[in-house]
């Protein structure tokens, strides 16, 4: 996900909307002038028309034409198609399907490839020149645990 914007109501009636968007996917000034717009357009149906379901229906959409007419160079979809680059990436041991993550999140003594059910493998890190990564030496603390 590259952006998400949050809703609620305050005592009062007052509508609020808040935008997070990921450093990790929004990394260049392309990909956050189409996610804030795509996440402004969620703002605005829920501020202005006070709808925030569907979240890509008739209102999303109304504000999705508006912002593409006021803005050009601005298309708005539902889902973005950037490559996100991942720190992390795991592989099947045998139909090699592969996923990235940002975090050593996967316990590969546990989980499987949910494709084919075989054992997953942690690939090694490269440089962005394709380049093997060097493994850095473990710190004190990392010793210690």
């Amino acid at each position: 996900t590259a952006g998400y914007c949050s809703f609620k109501t305050e005592l009062g009636g007052r509508r609020v909307a808040s935008i997070d968007l990921s450093d990790k996917v929004v990394d260049c000034e392309e990909r956050l002038r189409l996610t804030l717009a795509h996440e402004m357009c969620h703002a605005a149906q829920w501020l202005i028309d006070g709808a925030s379901r569907p979240p890509h229906g008739a209102h999303f959409w109304k504000w999705a034409r508006r912002f593409e007419q006021k803005v050009p160079g601005i298309e708005i979809t539902t889902k973005h198609s950037y490559e996100i680059s991942y720190k992390f990436t795991y592989e099947c041991t045998n139909c090699e399907h592969s996923f990235g993550r940002q975090s050593r999140s996967v316990d590969l003594a546990r989980q499987r490839c949910g494709k084919c059910g075989a054992a997953l493998r942690l690939r090694p890190r490269l440089n962005e020149d394709g380049t093997p990564a060097r493994q850095r030496a473990a710190t004190g603390f990392a010793a210690f645990v």
